[in-house]
């Protein structure tokens, strides 16, 4: 009986990794950031993301804008940010060590005020936080 058993336990693994193999090796290596096409009728496989547009600058942007940071409004922007982070630093408590994490308070910060704001939408939370509950739970 025990001999049985072990066989057929041997057979299962053996039938199972065989499987395994074969279907790693069926699995066409995909280019990163390429989606896998999902059922008929679905978007293409070569279909981009949604989202607003990248913006890409041509060379003489690209000089225009160095032209502007090395100028005197580079120089103000840096005092600015230099001057809101020693005041987010000094508002959260935050030690000397503790820079990054006030650059990225920061950086999040000055991203929710270039957000564009609906009219009336001023005194709403950050985005991504709603009074909806998730999916799947209920309220109580």
């Amino acid at each position: 009986m025990r001999k049985v058993l072990l066989i057929s336990l041997a057979a299962v693994i053996l039938a199972g990794g065989t499987a395994l193999v074969v279907y790693a090796q069926a699995e066409q290596p995909r280019a990163r950031g390429e989606r896998v096409r999902g059922r008929e009728g679905g978007p293409p496989a070569d279909a981009r993301r949604g989202g607003p547009p990248r913006v890409e600058l041509n060379e003489g942007q690209r000089v225009k804008l160095a032209t502007l940071m090395k100028g005197d409004v580079g120089k103000d922007l840096k005092d600015a940010l230099a001057a809101f982070q020693a005041k987010v630093m000094e508002a959260l408590n935050l030690k000397p060590d503790d820079e990054r994490t006030a650059r990225m308070i920061t950086m999040r910060a000055i991203m929710g005020l270039m957000r564009p704001q609906q009219p009336g939408e001023e005194g709403k939370g950050p985005r991504g936080q709603s009074d909806r509950p998730a999916k799947g739970r209920r309220r109580q």
